[in-house]
């Protein structure tokens, strides 16, 4: 699908075929070669891994929404600050 933009530019749409596997890594990095070497931008989700944990369980996020939380639940005590820059250190 050719889609025109408000500036007069347009770009084109284009669907991965049925048979694309959303779970086989090699297959995504074929399709982003192949788009490459056409000269295509190749965006949209390509692959999934079901296995990895989502970003939310692995960067500990908490189940309430950050606006909910209070001051002393999003600082950092001294200890844990010294503890976090020691890691960039």
């Amino acid at each position: 699908m050719d889609v025109r933009l408000h500036d007069g530019s347009h770009i084109m749409l284009k669907k991965l075929g049925e048979d694309h596997d959303p779970t086989d890594r090699r297959a995504a990095i074929k399709v982003i070669e192949e788009g490459r070497a056409e000269g295509h931008l190749v965006t949209g989700l390509l692959y999934v891994d079901a296995e990895m944990s989502d970003f939310a369980t692995t960067e500990h996020i908490p189940q309430r929404p950050l606006r909910e939380l209070g001051e002393d639940e999003l600082r950092l005590t001294p200890d844990q600050f010294s503890q976090f820059m020691s890691e960039f250190a």
